[in-house]
């Protein structure tokens, strides 16, 4: 829908955003630096 939902660097790509956005459950990991989104299963 051409929207823009949030703006800003790493602190905006947490857990709740993405699901907010996308709907799914995710967890934020960093790995050497780099944030990584990790899908969880529905039933977490």
């Amino acid at each position: 829908n051409n929207r823009i939902f949030c703006y800003g660097g790493n602190e905006v790509m947490t857990p709740e955003n993405i699901n907010e956005i996308y709907g799914i459950p995710v967890t934020v990991q960093e790995v050497k630096g780099v944030k990584v989104v990790i899908p969880l299963p529905d039933n977490q």
